[in-house]
């Protein structure tokens, strides 16, 4: 898709063509100094993840739905063997859940802030690409009560992801 810029809160598509994943990884290092570079490739990594039909599938009540997570997150790693690594981490940022009827009675669209933590391991397969498998917990943080006191706590909506996948170093 074409890049979105965030305006005011809404969200407005550019008539621009989509980013490659290459410009995009030299767009966000272009704006780091080399100290900044290193930092992010060592311990920062974010994490987005699209999950289509995440409340069920086709049978169920909910057939058109969908959840969207974007986190930052920091990283501690033990290495092991020749360059493998056991990680945890721990971050936040913000989930997108997309609710629709069958019968197009209701519809929520909600944004959240979240908090999430983790566990993986990290195998190479050679010099530049590796095999990683991670668990996660995800939590919606945000404040209870529409008031004017400014409190933070955790919601109600919280769920494990398990992810597999190939890794690539730059």
């Amino acid at each position: 898709e074409p890049p979105l810029l965030r305006i005011n809160g809404d969200l407005l598509r550019i008539d621009l063509p989509a980013l490659l994943p290459d410009e995009a990884h030299r767009l966000v290092l272009d704006v780091m100094n080399d100290s900044q570079r290193r930092a992010f490739q060592e311990h920062l990594e974010v994490d987005f993840a699209y999950s289509p039909d995440f409340f069920g599938g086709d049978d169920s009540a909910v057939p058109d739905n969908n959840l969207t997570s974007l986190t930052g997150n920091l990283v501690l790693a033990a290495h092991f063997g020749e360059g493998g690594r056991f990680y945890v981490s721990g971050g936040g940022g913000l989930l997108k859940s997309n609710v629709g009827s069958a019968e197009d009675f209701f519809e929520v669209s909600r944004n959240d802030f979240a908090m999430d933590a983790g566990a993986g391991v990290i195998a190479p397969l050679g010099e530049r690409l590796g095999l990683r498998g991670d668990i996660r917990y995800y939590r919606n943080v945000g404040d209870p009560e529409p008031d004017d006191e400014f409190e933070i706590d955790f919601g109600s909506f919280d769920f494990w992801r398990a992810t597999a996948g190939l890794t690539l170093k730059f």
